[in-house]
């Protein structure tokens, strides 16, 4: 079994001091591409390894083996362990060593980060972990954090001590599960007027109503207990599936179900 955290760590009591910060270097050219569309190529990055507290409303275990959740290709690691703790009220911090050039200082990137990211970089020790550069980080320590905000540590199974983070799609504004905010709308802005599209929705009598559908290009088979229904779709009002999944082309430490819903002739 792994420590549960370093020695001397405690649920309460005096408050811990913030992990030290790292020095920074600008990210390399050739490296594996961070896959942000709004953030620069090469972005000021941690030049050292350093450890951040991640947090998440999953309990540990599940943290680790099914991901962090979250709507982007992204999650925020923090240096204050009992700030963060406090913020959030509930749930588990992940302890994660991070590795030479897998995290983007949340300061230096200014007013270059969009506008509904503000609020959660807005701590002035908070970094930017991209999901493709989450195999350059290990597991090393959990906290399940009570009502109070206080965190207590946790064991961590031997299996899971030292395993990746992994990002988990959630909650993206767009409310279809399972996918992350940065999708490919369809139709495109530059698609003139409404595009055609065809669903097969399900009869009210004897199926409930879905929350979202699958849209086709080409008329589908009739099928039992289903109307065939042609629909006009306004600009961006639907999710290209095919074309989010080649976007995403699966970073191996984020999970989605863009593969799984990918079909060459549907949208969502």
């Amino acid at each position: 079994m792994a420590g549960p955290g370093r020695p001397g760590d405690r649920p309460t009591g005096v408050r811990p001091d913030p992990e030290p910060r790292p020095a920074l270097t600008t990210a390399g050219r050739h490296g594996v591409s961070h896959r942000l569309r709004w953030l620069t190529d090469q972005p000021q990055v941690n030049a050292e390894a350093f450890e951040l507290y991640i947090a998440s409303r999953r309990p540990v275990e599940r943290s680790i083996v099914d991901g962090v959740p979250g709507p982007w290709l992204f999650l925020i690691g923090r240096l204050n362990r009992a700030g963060l703790a406090a913020e959030v009220c509930g749930g588990s911090l992940l302890r994660v060593r991070v590795g030479p050039g897998a995290a983007v200082d949340g300061a230096a990137l200014g007013s270059r980060r969009p506008v509904e990211l503000h609020h959660l970089l807005a701590a002035p020790d908070s970094y930017l972990l991209p999901v493709a550069w989450l195999s350059n980080t290990r597991i090393v320590g959990a906290y399940r954090v009570d009502p109070q905000g206080r965190a207590h540590p946790e064991e961590l199974p031997g299996e899971l001590a030292g395993l990746p983070l992994t990002g988990c799609s959630s909650d993206a504004r767009h409310g279809a599960a399972g996918l992350p905010d940065d999708v490919v709308y369809w139709p495109g802005r530059r698609t003139p007027g409404a595009a055609l599209a065809y669903a097969l929705i399900p009869e009210p009598l004897t199926h409930p109503v879905p929350d979202q559908l699958t849209l086709y290009r080409e008329r589908p088979r009739a099928r039992l207990g289903h109307f065939l229904v042609e629909l006009d779709v306004g600009s961006g009002r639907a999710i290209d599936i095919a074309a989010t999944a080649g976007q995403l082309r699966e970073p191996p430490r984020l999970r989605s179900i863009a593969g799984e819903l990918c079909r060459p002739t549907g949208w969502s």
